[in-house]
């Protein structure tokens, strides 16, 4: 709104400032008919005219020409106010002239005074806008200023968040780095352990060998079966069959057929002794010696066996794969065969694959699915009867024959 009122001012005080040059260069009063002057004044200031403010003049002469002579402008308008004045009395153009100066100074002063108006309000304008500039600025700088702190913040805040990062990754490094330590400990940890239970196995088993090696060193060496003499031999003796209960060694009897505890289930012997031939009973003595150095003794479970008794076994629904034929003959039938388990010092019974004519996979020599301890009785009984000299098959763990048992006769000696 101010701009506007600005503007008009500046031109209303230029447009009186232009009027008064016109009239003081030219002498032309702007208002002849308010107050005249004489043709005498008219004519002499306009011989002096400046021909620029005439320009909307044509000169009559020259039809072509844009402009007129001052001479001819000064006349024309001399004419022009001679006309004019000629109607006015002296007195009155005086009068007029007068009313003319004081209305042209209280123009002039105006003019002056809504100049200075002007310019001090487009100072004040000035001021204000360049207040309103410098505000601004002071705003943008400001705003800058902001902006510049906020970006400053935001950096701080990513790189904040970056170290967070940093460090979250570097705690789950140091975690898993810990898990896997902790794991490596437990591992050793369990390592240790195994070796300590390694080594107190090692300890028992040392100790049991020096047990055992005492207990050999205790012990009587094997000797020769002893000659067993009778006033009266036996057909037995005379056979070369050798009462076992005789011999210098501990065993213990379990005479499954002089029972009906058999496969059977009757009783097929007459006496619960066992006979073996004589090679084989010195045989058998070896085996005992070799076994309680392992701590281990024996249960005999059947030793020489009538032919007869073969033949009743036969007929009992057996087949070849666990007995002999009668025609052709058990080693059992020439005293060259025992069966027998272990058991400890007291004729107590150890841990065996089955139990004695178990007619199953489990009984066979070289059985796998069977426990861990009646495998390794089952390996030192193996181990000390073939020392000894005996052989094994291979359906039954507990039999045994003598090396070479089919070079004795077939013998049908009833008990």
């Amino acid at each position: 709104m101010k701009k506007p009122i600005i503007f008009l001012s500046v031109f209303l005080v230029l447009y009186i400032a232009n009027l008064l040059i016109l009239d003081k260069t030219t002498g032309i009063n702007i208002l002849p008919m308010i107050h005249p002057k004489t043709a005498d004044d008219v004519s002499a200031k306009a011989s002096s005219f400046n021909p620029l403010p005439l320009s909307f003049m044509k000169d009559s002469s020259n039809q072509s020409s844009g402009y007129i002579k001052p001479q001819t402008a000064s006349q024309t308008v001399a004419n022009l106010f001679a006309k004019t004045i000629q109607t006015k009395t002296g007195k009155e153009a005086a009068a007029a002239n007068a009313k003319a100066q004081a209305a042209q100074q209280a123009a002039e002063e105006a003019a002056a005074k809504a100049a200075s108006e002007a310019a001090s309000k487009a100072a004040q304008a000035a001021e204000e806008a360049a207040k309103q500039q410098a505000d601004l600025m002071v705003k943008e700088a400001q705003n800058k200023a902001q902006q510049e702190e906020l970006l400053k913040k935001q950096q701080m805040l990513e790189e904040k968040n970056k170290q967070i990062a940093e460090e979250k990754t570097k705690k789950e490094a140091l975690q898993k780095q810990q898990e896997a330590l902790k794991k490596q400990q437990e591992a050793l940890k369990k390592q240790q352990e195994d070796l300590i239970k390694k080594q107190e196995a090692a300890k028992k088993q040392q100790e049991e060998a020096r047990a055992k090696a005492a207990a050999a060193a205790a012990m009587p060496k094997p000797v020769p079966a002893p000659e067993v003499k009778y006033d009266s031999p036996s057909a037995f003796e005379s056979a070369g069959l050798i009462d076992v209960q005789n011999l210098p060694v501990k065993v213990f009897l379990d005479m499954r057929y002089a029972t009906a505890n058999n496969f059977t289930g009757r009783r097929l012997y007459g006496s619960s002794k066992c006979y073996l031939n004589r090679t084989v009973a010195q045989a058998l003595v070896k085996a005992v010696f070799y076994a309680q150095n392992e701590g281990m003794y024996f249960c005999i479970y059947d030793c020489y066996r009538p032919a007869d008794v073969q033949k009743i076994m036969w007929g009992n629904g057996s087949n070849a794969r666990y007995l002999s034929s009668p025609g052709k003959g058990s080693n059992h039938n020439r005293g060259t065969a025992i069966d027998l388990g272990p058991c400890d010092s007291d004729g107590n019974k150890l841990p065996a694959p089955t139990g004695f004519d178990s007619f199953s996979a489990a009984a066979s020599s070289n059985a796998k699915d069977i426990p861990a301890d009646a495998m390794e009785n089952r390996t030192t009984l193996q181990k000390v009867m073939k020392k000894a000299g005996f052989v094994t098959i291979p359906n039954e763990w507990w039999h045994f024959d003598y090396k070479n048992a089919k070079d004795y006769p077939v013998l049908n000696l009833k008990f």
